[in-house]
């Protein structure tokens, strides 16, 4: 004669429904103020922006900043822009002439950075060229549309057209590798509560290589 039990059956299908919903109604409240999520995209995104700088611009889908060039038009003191750069601040890399807007990008202190419970917004603060020896500095008015004396990363980003052309060079741009890298602090903290992000600059170093674009003709 079978004896009777008490039992309790969990179909897999209902454990997996139950689960999803905790987790979605946890995500959602935590996705309320993101906040203290922040620092530790912020690590990641330095992480991100000194493996850029490292290797010029380039990843895995973006060739590297275009070349330095004297273009058809003087500089500052009757040199194009290449040869003022190598007379100025020889051996300086592209984008580089005191170091200060990579060391914003890259946690050096600086960068703009506006933290709210919604967003994160990160980017340059370099609204002047102050401390920026030998910098030409042109007289108003400014051509129109161009932006001589705004922030030095947005006029690197978007480069510029009249005034001593200049080609873009953004100095933030992600990959697919480097999205990855940030979300994961951003699941973390929904799913889990925390964001830490240590050991950041050991997993950028293990994301795919940069590829070189130049050698099929970028």
């Amino acid at each position: 004669m079978a004896r009777a039990r008490a039992k309790l059956h969990i179909e897999r299908e209902d454990l997996r429904a139950t689960v999803a919903r905790s987790l979605h109604a946890r995500a959602a409240e935590r996705a309320q103020d993101m906040r203290n999520c922040w620092d530790a995209v912020l690590t990641v995104l330095y992480a991100v922006e000194k493996r850029l700088f490292e290797n010029e611009g380039r990843d895995t889908e973006h060739a590297a900043w275009a070349p330095l060039r004297n273009g058809g038009e003087r500089f500052h003191d009757g040199l194009g822009y290449l040869d003022w750069k190598r007379l100025y601040y020889p051996g300086m890399k592209k984008l580089h002439l005191t170091g200060k807007l990579e060391r914003q990008l890259t946690g050096g202190g600086g960068a703009y950075i506006d933290r709210r419970a919604n967003g994160l917004t990160f980017g340059t603060d370099y609204e002047n060229f102050d401390g920026v020896p030998n910098r030409p500095r042109p007289s108003p008015p400014y051509p129109a549309n161009d932006r001589i004396v705004g922030d030095l990363g947005g006029v690197t980003a978007g480069g510029r057209m009249s005034y001593y052309p200049m080609e873009p060079r953004p100095p933030i741009r992600l990959d697919a590798p480097a999205i990855g890298m940030i979300c994961h602090p951003i699941q973390k903290f929904l799913l889990h509560g925390y964001s830490g992000a240590r050991g950041a600059y050991s997993r950028v170093a293990r994301m795919p290589r940069p590829i070189d674009w130049e050698t099929f003709g970028a």
